[in-house]
């Protein structure tokens, strides 16, 4: 039988969405490898070159991608070729085409196509980057580290 309960998030997930006071905001054990801005690997297409160059900066810059999600990056980005390859044959021949027995059938480059969508979406949940569902209680960053809420809330800029 696997764990019960959701998976735990990596500390700086749990950083970044911001945790309450009464909360400790990471584990004393957990293996923290050093943020990477890696370049994407030479076999990703265009598409997927694109879309690594858009959130690999933005996810290192915040501490959840680092060298070792850079397989499952990859694979993310590999997906999203697979889809705009899928995107284009379902564009150019239809969602159905003709069956072996004469008979209408959903096209087998949709399915992949669907496939692909599925794959991505679950490669990218660990990053958080699924749409705005992933995202629901995601704060950021504070603009300034030095000014805590009090100080915003006396100065008017809270």
């Amino acid at each position: 039988m696997g764990k019960r309960g959701p998976k735990p998030k990596p500390t700086a997930l749990r950083v970044f969405e911001g945790t309450r006071v009464q909360r400790p905001s990471g584990r004393g054990d957990e293996p923290t490898p050093p943020a990477s801005n890696s370049t994407a690997p030479a076999w990703l297409g265009e598409h997927g070159k694109r879309e690594w160059d858009r959130v690999v900066p933005l996810l290192g810059g915040v501490g959840c991608f680092t060298d070792v999600d850079y397989t499952a990056m990859a694979l993310y980005c590999r997906c999203l070729d697979d889809y705009h390859q899928c995107l284009a044959t379902v564009k150019a021949s239809g969602i159905t085409c003709e069956g072996s027995n004469n008979n209408v059938i959903v096209h087998p480059a949709y399915r992949a196509q669907c496939m692909a969508v599925s794959l991505m979406v679950k490669l990218g949940a660990p990053f958080g980057i699924n749409g705005p569902a992933g995202r629901v209680g995601l704060s950021g960053a504070p603009q300034d580290p030095g000014i805590d809420d009090l100080e915003k809330f006396k100065a008017g800029t809270a």
